[in-house]
């Protein structure tokens, strides 16, 4: 019976059961693939976001660098305040919201993914992340922070795209096949 246990756990490929679930996911269509990328982005979001939240409340000179500025300081206060887990909620619904926004602009678009796609998400991501994390005056808010994200989020975008090959590297695929 012990050797049946440590076959078990020896034969385990959590590749093979994720292709299983993705496929299990796609046979679902869209609307269940966008609900599972949202959903898996929010929860990497939140474990992220107390992590970091977590972290700031242990630094007690954080916020001397924004007391000269007091607009600066009602913004930090808004977004720190509820602690980490104030911070998990706000970073999982970004990461949920720019996630599922992605996806779903990816396949409405025929699974065209360029620099508007990722704008429109990351508009999308910005104006909830805005909503939730209780900042003053909420729509100006939502709209240039919505703004702000697209716009980052396009250059980043763009300066990706310069370094991505041309081609595909025949060799690097050689080489991971091989690996496998």
């Amino acid at each position: 019976m012990a050797t049946q246990q440590q076959n078990a756990l020896t034969s385990f490929d959590p590749n093979a059961l994720k292709a299983k679930f993705d496929k299990w996911v796609t046979e679902q269509g869209p609307v269940a693939e966008v609900a599972v990328a949202t959903l898996g982005a929010a929860a990497q979001g939140v474990f992220i976001g107390y992590l970091l939240g977590s972290f700031s409340a242990l630094d007690p000179t954080q916020n001397q660098s924004a007391a000269g500025n007091p607009q600066v300081s009602a913004q930090l206060q808004a977004l720190q305040k509820g602690g980490p887990w104030g911070q998990a909620r706000n970073l999982g619904v970004f990461t949920g919201v720019n996630a599922g926004l992605n996806l779903a602009i990816k396949k409405a678009r025929g699974g065209k993914d360029d620099v508007w796609g990722s704008m429109g998400a990351a508009f999308g991501a910005g104006v909830a992340f805005s909503l939730v994390s209780g900042v003053p005056n909420p729509l100006q808010s939502a709209f240039t922070t919505g703004a702000a994200f697209a716009g980052f989020n396009g250059l980043l975008y763009q300066i990706s795209q310069a370094f991505k090959p041309e081609k595909d590297d025949v060799e690097y695929a050689q080489g991971r096949y091989m690996l496998q």
